[in-house]
């Protein structure tokens, strides 16, 4: 196993990019959706301030795709929300098709294609990614606020 250079810095999910294809990924098993239909502001990526009430995520979310890339790309390129307090939802988004990750993963793309060894294409990250998501059930989808 590598590890990242430092020069790479963290993997931001608080893109527009990634936050719609976030939002593609976990819309059919949302465990915020009650909380998002009434009315409830979505926070979930961070950069602004989070006002009160808002629902953001969760510390174990999508927790088996960061292990994945942690060991792929480097320990701590993802990163993680701090744990969370009041209320906490979960939902499991199975893992049928590692192609339905793939839209995630392409809007993460500029970030990761210049991460890994050197001989690595994004080609070759994608189809080492596939492989392990082939091994997992479900991801986790948690929500808190």
């Amino acid at each position: 196993m590598w590890c990242a250079h430092s020069r790479e810095g963290r993997l931001s999910l608080d893109d527009p990019a990634v936050r719609l294809a976030y939002r593609q990924l976990v819309e059919p098993v949302d465990p915020a959706r009650s909380w998002l239909d009434t009315g409830a502001v979505d926070a979930r990526f961070g950069g602004d301030p989070v006002p009160p009430g808002a629902v953001v995520r969760g510390a174990r979310d999508l927790a088996e795709l960061h292990a994945i890339i942690d060991d792929l790309f480097g320990v701590g390129c993802f990163v993680r929300p701090d744990p969370t307090e009041g209320e906490v939802v979960r939902a499991k988004l199975p893992v049928r098709r590692p192609a339905a990750v793939m839209p995630f993963l392409e809007a993460l793309r500029p970030q990761l294609e210049h991460r890994g060894p050197a001989f690595w294409t994004w080609k070759t990250a994608r189809e080492a990614i596939a492989v392990r998501l082939q091994g997992l059930d479900s991801l986790t989808i948690e929500a808190a606020r």
